[in-house]
């Protein structure tokens, strides 16, 4: 745990991580992609039927998958991190740490990793 600087910053991303529990996400993300397979699997399948050349079918089904993660599952997960930021803030800071460390870890971790690493 050499990342952390103390007690309060291990605090913040473990509130952080149970707030996902408590919100039930993995059931939401579960819900999301059972219903996203139900509405694409007809045009999929349309798709397969009429367009002769397999390799062509094979290449709009990828953008199609494309299409729908960057409209749909991205900002879906983007919506449940900002959630369990929120949740986590407040969950760490009625354990009576110190949330303001969150900022001072995230910082740290964006000039070790970088911004882009952590998406």
């Amino acid at each position: 745990m050499d990342i952390f600087a103390n007690d309060d910053q291990v605090a913040v991303i473990l509130a952080h991580e149970l707030s996902h529990v408590v919100l039930q996400h993995s059931s939401e993300i579960l819900s999301l992609a059972s219903l996203l397979d139900l509405l694409i699997l007809p045009p999929m399948i349309a798709l397969h039927a009429f367009v002769p050349n397999f390799l062509l079918a094979l290449l709009m089904q990828w953008v199609a998958n494309v299409v729908v993660s960057l409209t749909i599952k991205f900002p879906q997960r983007r919506k449940t991190e900002s959630e369990s930021d929120i949740v986590g803030l407040y969950l760490a800071a009625r354990a009576c740490f110190d949330v303001r460390e969150a900022c001072a870890f995230y910082q740290m971790l964006n000039q070790t990793v970088g911004l882009r690493d952590l998406e």
